[in-house]
């Protein structure tokens, strides 16, 4: 087998403090096929397909607080949990993915003021893109370049596909992936 396998991810809570109110599944693998369906040149598509198709996933679970005499209304938080692929060499795939569980979370950002705590294993440094965009909401130019080339540099074989494939999936997360200033 392959030493990165297909992975999964739980939430757990008491149940005498919560109760889930709503359930969302992110599945990574769903999101990069919707993104290739998306493009019309064939072997793009493919390529996207080949580096994004990776079995992570999110779970985002919205809990209700037990009720409580001391609170007069009702306190909702948004929890998600999420398991980033490990591949040290694909940075590229970490920020799409962290980019795609952020979107999520967006939407239901939008549609209620609701606290949020983000949990996971996203296998990444301090200071990589994908932790960047997850603590700042941004990333830095020098950061997609300097990873971009270690990617490269790790992958020389195979530079010119790389670097395509780098820029394919980074062009999907750019709205998200903005310059910080």
């Amino acid at each position: 087998g392959s030493q990165y396998t297909i992975d999964g991810c739980a939430t757990f809570f008491r149940c005498e403090r919560f109760h889930l109110v709503k359930k969302y599944e992110v599945e990574f693998n769903k999101a990069a096929i919707s993104l290739a369906d998306q493009m019309t040149n064939p072997h793009q598509k493919k390529a996207t397909m080949n580096r994004l198709l990776k079995d992570n996933v999110a779970l985002i679970a919205v809990l209700e607080m037990a009720p409580d005499p001391q609170r007069s209304s009702k306190q909702l938080i948004c929890v998600a949990n999420t398991h980033i692929h490990a591949n040290p060499e694909l940075n590229d795939v970490k920020l799409w993915q962290v980019h795609t569980l952020l979107k999520g979370l967006e939407k239901i950002a939008n549609s209620a003021d609701i606290p949020m705590l983000v949990a996971g294993d996203f296998n990444s440094v301090p200071g990589s893109a994908a932790h960047s965009l997850l603590v700042k909401g941004c990333v830095e130019p020098q950061q997609l370049v300097s990873e971009a080339n270690d990617n490269l540099r790790s992958r020389a074989a195979s530079s010119r596909n790389t670097w395509q494939q780098v820029n394919s999936c980074l062009s999907a997360a750019k709205p998200a992936a903005a310059a910080c200033e």
